[in-house]
């Protein structure tokens, strides 16, 4: 991680490490359980849980934490920990805009929304992609690799 922060040109595994590093980002900020879904314009959002409460959705975004503003607060050099955590939102949220719904679909459910299965973090198979999205296996490697592409062209 720390080579990733330090180094302004990234590869194809360190947007992965990024990708799957969200989800984990976001719940560490709220420090409470979260579901990631698509909106209707393929934004991420999160549904946060609190105690007694159903999960409410908001968007990712900087000005979606209604508890505290932590990236203000990093900036004034309070939450150290979280720096990592801040870094992996805004690079996911920078090159976001870049993509097509096609290819935030497949990189979400292939890297950010990760389920946890017998101890290890997996996302979405492209086999199982491919039946959710109603196109051919090949197509979902096809925008995964444009994808990737993109960010790295925008990186």
């Amino acid at each position: 991680m720390q080579d990733v922060l330090k180094n302004s040109s990234l590869t194809f595994n360190d947007i992965k490490f990024l990708l799957m590093g969200y989800k984990r980002a976001i719940t560490l900020f709220y420090e409470r359980k979260i579901h990631l879904y698509l909106d209707s314009y393929f934004e991420i959002c999160v549904e946060v849980g609190f105690p007694g409460v159903a999960l409410s959705p908001t968007k990712t975004y900087a000005t979606s934490f209604p508890v505290r503003d932590f990236f203000k607060q990093i900036e004034l050099g309070a939450l150290e920990k979280y720096k990592k955590e801040k870094y992996i939102i805004d690079k996911v949220n920078e090159f976001w805009e870049v993509l097509t719904a096609m290819e935030r679909s497949v990189i979400f459910y292939r890297y950010i929304d990760l389920e946890k299965i017998n101890g290890i973090w997996k996302g979405e198979s492209r086999y199982q992609l491919a039946k959710r999205l109603n196109v051919a296996e090949t197509q979902i490697r096809k925008y995964e690799t444009s994808a990737f592409k993109k960010i790295l062209h925008y990186m």
